[in-house]
């Protein structure tokens, strides 16, 4: 059953949904899921909580290479499709929010929809990431019988774990948890979370120092010149509001250090933004952007995990701009992070971002970014996640 038939179902039910609706879609789903449609081996389930934007989603299919047998993605992130995966790779159930419904319809619809898709696809185990264990994860994966894991990236900000209840007692939710380690927050290791232990495995990024593309070959398969030292610009909602108006002084920070230096900003591919009515910029737009980051002398960043791991991974001198007004991620505390290991800069303000700029416009900074950033570096820790696995 399509998405806009049930959505047309809910409100005009006033969000009741009948057990037909019900039969209908975890009949179809189940018979989608069918383990016959998957190779031999074991399977793994993984689970991205909701979002527009990537971070979940990119974890868990760094972590989906590395795994024995098959695996499955299940996402709540309308932003799917930029990995480009079949039907058969990736299942896509929408949030509360994108389908417009209240969240006491939507948790009892959710838990049908992926209890149907653990019965077809049948997994020995499931990896959940996001930083809340949604009741209806917990209700499938118990009701199926399937051991279920917290992928749980750290950098919390501290008001929200003081009051997290699933922090405090993780064992009514999941069944073990598994820390990402971050190059930007160290955390003590070795303290239980209720009676739960965690396992750590090392920063997660979805492709390793060898698979980057070189710097030749990566501004050639970016349309990017090769005669230009390039200053990437990708940034979040950042720390204002207008996020325009950021990216225009950067780039006019960019252009102050001189003809030699070139701005080049990344196209937000789920949405039309600003850089893609900035014609007088260099643009690109590409998944993964890892793959292409060594195009690049400098950078301006969001201070998000993924992109601060990926710095490192790249060896890429940058800014980074950590959002304010996130709920659970520490941005500002990473970026500190960072910047106090040698290994980047943060800004908070645009006078900031423009002072910084200038000063990573300077090759001997540069050059003792990258050198820490190469030093700092650690195997991948999406390789590590099988190995615990094997322990459940």
């Amino acid at each position: 059953m399509r998405w806009s038939k049930i959505r047309s179902r809910l409100h005009a039910t006033r969000g009741k949904v009948s057990e037909a609706d019900f039969r209908e879609m975890t009949r179809r789903v189940e018979q989608n899921s069918q383990g016959e449609h998957y190779s031999s081996g074991r399977r793994v389930l993984l689970i991205s909580s909701n979002g527009a934007g990537l971070g979940h989603l990119t974890r868990l299919a760094a972590i989906s290479r590395f795994l024995n047998g098959q695996s499955l993605i299940y996402t709540l992130s309308s932003a799917y499709h930029v990995l480009g995966k079949s039907s058969k790779e990736i299942v896509y159930f929408p949030s509360y929010g994108d389908i417009g419904i209240d969240g006491a319809v939507w948790n009892p619809l959710m838990k049908a929809h992926l209890g149907a898709v653990i019965k077809g696809f049948r997994p020995e185990i499931i990896i959940f990431d996001g930083t809340y264990v949604y009741r209806g994860v917990t209700a499938a994966a118990r009701q199926a019988g399937v051991p279920l894991i917290w992928l749980q990236r750290g950098c919390w900000q501290p008001n929200v774990l003081r009051k997290s209840v699933q922090r405090q007692n993780p064992e009514s939710y999941v069944d073990g948890i598994v820390v990402p380690r971050d190059y930007g927050c160290r955390e003590p290791e070795g303290e239980r979370q209720g009676e739960l232990e965690p396992c750590y495995v090392n920063p997660v990024t979805l492709l390793g120092r060898d698979e980057l593309l070189d710097r030749v070959e990566a501004r050639r398969q970016l349309g990017l010149p090769q005669d230009k030292r390039l200053f990437l610009v990708q940034v979040g909602a950042g720390v204002l509001n207008d996020t325009n108006h950021l990216k225009a002084s950067a780039i006019a920070a960019v252009r102050g250090l001189g003809a030699e230096w070139e701005p080049v900003l990344v196209a937000n591919p789920l949405k039309k933004d600003f850089e893609l009515e900035r014609h007088d910029v260099l643009t690109f737009s590409a998944y993964p952007v890892l793959q292409y980051l060594k195009a690049f002398d400098a950078a301006i960043l969001a201070a998000g995990y993924n992109s601060v791991q990926e710095s490192v991974v790249s060896e890429l001198p940058a800014i980074f701009v950590p959002n304010l007004h996130t709920k659970t991620d520490d941005q500002v505390r990473r970026a500190k992070g960072m910047a106090d290991r040698g290994l980047g800069m943060i800004a908070t303000t645009v006078d900031e971002i423009e002072t910084s700029v200038v000063e990573l416009g300077k090759k001997d900074i540069r050059a003792t970014i990258s050198r820490g950033l190469f030093d700092a570096g650690l195997s991948n820790g999406a390789e590590e996640v099988e190995a615990v696995l094997e322990r459940h």
